[in-house]
């Protein structure tokens, strides 16, 4: 009987655990918590640093986060690669966040990618919005830094309204 009465419990815990997981009455079901990897903690906590000490002017800073031969890349004419003296001089976020950023090792390379939503500027023209950004970081002496950055602004979807004719 003892048998019976655990078995009828558990089946009831059962149930109630599985519908605690279904869908609530407007549509929405229980989310799941996404926990940081190692590399995305620590690279995310890298690209604030580099981010903070632009919005600073901090290039002393930057300089300790980027390589000699840095360049950062984008599909905008002329397509020639931006150098690393004239990055650092011109970069100037006023506000930044970054977001949905994964990491791949390979090797002595680590790759992360990223959303940046910012408003600043580089040089006179403005850059606003939101980028996706692949960074390629390496290490020396022991330190990762910076080596290629690869920008491009998103665009928003269009939506393309179409008015019938009535000749449909």
């Amino acid at each position: 009987m003892r048998v019976v009465g655990f078995a009828i419990g558990s089946l009831i815990c059962l149930a109630l655990t599985g519908s605690a997981q279904q869908p609530n009455g407007k549509g929405a079901t229980v989310g799941r918590i996404v926990t940081q990897t190692r590399l995305v903690s620590l690279y995310s906590n890298l690209e604030t640093q580099l981010a903070n000490a632009a919005e600073k002017n901090d290039q002393m800073k930057m300089k300790e986060l980027l390589t000699d031969d840095f360049n950062q890349w984008t599909p905008a004419p002329s397509g020639d690669p931006v150098p690393v003296d004239d990055w650092i001089t011109k970069y100037r976020p006023s506000s930044f966040r970054i977001r949905q950023m994964a990491v791949q090792n390979f090797g002595k390379i680590n790759v992360a990618s990223f959303i940046l939503t910012q408003r600043g500027s580089f040089g006179e023209s403005p850059t606003n919005g939101s980028y996706f950004v692949v960074d390629l970081w390496t290490e020396e002496g022991g330190q990762p830094k910076l080596a290629v950055r690869y920008i491009s602004p998103l665009q928003q979807p269009s939506v393309k309204v179409s008015t019938p004719t009535g000749k449909q």
